[in-house]
């Protein structure tokens, strides 16, 4: 994974990054505690008014194969003659493909259909509204008597392929516990992803 930042400086800087999840930095060149396969190339264009130059447009490249999903970064530019001078400091993230800030939401949607021989449950689930395909782990369906609250049944659906994030449970006569007519049912749920749990829920009835 890679990113690249740009800056504009009167002399020559160097480069540190800083992760906020777990305090590592990176210096170019002499290495720090955030370690792995870092590679670091600068391009400079030389900003000019007439004959007289005033400044360097740097573009850095850094990319590194165990960045995996650091989030919020700080980048910070240093004078490389004075390494203790700090001339700028950058906020930012770097995230992996279907990686989001703390902040971002869940949800689930989740259908029931009824066939004569089996019930028939389905739920995605989503991250901002993005289709979740990786990372899935521990999925759970509970059904729930509305009049009681009670849990009917709970079981771990499968997923239909790896790699959709669409998971289905069927529940067959031979099972007993199937839903009947008049009652309304709280379809619940549920799987973890990202080191915390995450659930939805949605009221469902044979008579819809």
């Amino acid at each position: 994974m890679s990113f690249a930042i740009n800056y504009v400086a009167p002399f020559a800087v160097d480069v540190v990054i800083y992760r906020y999840d777990t305090g590592q930095y990176w210096v170019p060149g002499s290495g720090g505690s955030w370690s792995g396969s870092f590679s670091y190339s600068t391009q400079k264009i030389s900003l000019t008014q007439g004959s007289s130059q005033y400044a360097d447009l740097y573009t850095t490249t850094i990319s590194n194969s165990n960045f995996g999903s650091p989030g919020r970064i700080r980048i910070s530019l240093h004078m490389s003659a004075s390494p203790n001078t700090i001339v700028d400091v950058i906020d930012t993230y770097v995230l992996d493909v279907n990686e989001y800030p703390a902040d971002a939401t869940y949800h689930i949607q989740g259908n029931y259909t009824w066939t004569l021989a089996q019930d028939e449950f389905t739920f995605v689930c989503y991250l901002d509204n993005v289709r979740i395909t990786s990372g899935i782990t521990s999925p759970t369906l509970s059904i729930l008597s509305r009049a009681t609250g009670s849990a009917i049944y709970s079981v771990t659906p499968t997923e239909i392929t790896a790699g959709t994030g669409v998971f289905k449970y069927d529940r067959t006569t031979g099972a007993g516990n199937r839903l009947s007519t008049g009652e309304a049912y709280v379809m619940v749920m549920g799987f973890t992803h990202r080191g915390s749990a995450r659930s939805d829920a949605k009221l469902i009835s044979r008579d819809e």
